[in-house]
């Protein structure tokens, strides 16, 4: 009786007023105003991150499909590759301040904020040790795909909205 009554008054299941932050956990920010960011803040950092991270990178990544660009739902996707990278809290002292500004810009932007819960900070070691210096050569990869996914995904957000 209860389920029909909140169905009357509000038009819908109850559980879908829970679940709706959880759709859309973005703000409200306008198409217009995030391909303006784009164009103004975060396209050329990404593109300088993504460069620096190729220039550490001793050999060809493999493509990782993991995290893709879904069809009409950019932002959110762009959201999810943001903060799976912050998730990752890889550090490397040599690009860490741009790539945080840059991940910073980008919610910022999009009006989202990642939760992040509590995992291990990687911190780039510097000794000669081989098995070492492959873990690091992955862990760039992933970032590396991860940037050009978002980097891919903007586009793709930005010639929909243009033509």
């Amino acid at each position: 009786m209860k389920n029909v009554f909140f169905r009357y008054v509000f038009g819908l299941y109850p559980l879908g007023l829970v679940l709706l932050p959880i759709v859309y956990p973005c703000g409200n920010k306008t198409t217009t105003s995030i391909i303006m960011d784009y164009r103004n803040l975060i396209g050329s950092p990404i593109s300088e991150v993504h460069e620096i991270i190729s220039r550490k990178i001793n050999q060809t990544c493999l493509e990782n499909h993991t995290h893709t660009c879904e069809q009409n739902k950019e932002i959110g996707s762009i959201h999810q590759m943001v903060c799976s990278i912050q998730r990752r809290r890889l550090h490397f002292t040599e690009f860490q301040p741009q790539l945080t500004i840059l991940l910073k810009t980008i919610q910022k932007s999009l009006g989202c904020d990642c939760e992040l819960g509590r995992s291990a900070v990687h911190k780039r070691d510097t000794t000669q040790n081989p098995r070492r210096r492959k873990q690091i050569q992955k862990r760039l990869c992933k970032l590396k795909n991860l940037i050009a996914n978002i980097q891919s995904c903007f586009q793709k957000f930005h010639s929909k909205e243009v033509t």
